[in-house]
């Protein structure tokens, strides 16, 4: 991966900064997200740290006071030059319906546009709700290609 990568950050005027920044994430609050997404459990502590080491996190932090309390979080797992599947966006509940959302796809989409190489972006999201109009809308993603599909398989750490 290039380190270039691992230090991008961006300011939102209203208190809020994102950033790529490993070291920052605090691990217990990653794990809360988990425990609040319907297709996640919470990990034991290697395993988070695991995650965050073999992915690029795209972490939001409410800046107002000196805590700066993550609030946000997408992930993106890829080799780095050809592809890049984007997974485990969230944002707590009370950061919902202020533009917080859209401002981080803008950040995630710069990054895709700085990579020359590559090819493509894949996330899963169900249809018809409103994580897919803001992907579509803010990222330009589109449905799979025909004659493409799209194969599944859960493991065992499935929340589903």
């Amino acid at each position: 991966m290039d380190p270039s990568l691992l230090n991008r950050s961006w300011t939102h005027e209203q208190g809020f900064q994102l950033s790529t920044n490993p070291n920052q994430i605090p691990l217990s609050d990653l794990n809360d997200f988990f425990s609040d997404m319907p297709w996640a459990n919470p990990l034991p502590e290697a395993a988070l740290r695991n995650l965050i080491r073999q992915s690029l996190c795209f972490a939001l932090y409410d800046v107002h006071n000196a805590d700066h309390k993550l609030v946000g979080i997408a992930r993106w797992i890829s080799d780095f030059v050809s592809v890049a599947y984007l997974t485990d966006v969230y944002l707590l509940p009370a950061y919902r319906s202020q533009g917080l959302g859209k401002w981080m796809m803008s950040c995630i989409d710069e990054t895709f546009h700085s990579m020359e190489h590559l090819r493509g972006m894949i996330l899963i999201v169900d249809r018809g709700g409103g994580e897919e109009i803001l992907y579509r809308k803010y990222l330009g993603m589109d449905d799979l290609q025909s004659p493409a599909i799209l194969l599944d398989r859960k493991g065992r750490g499935s929340a589903r």
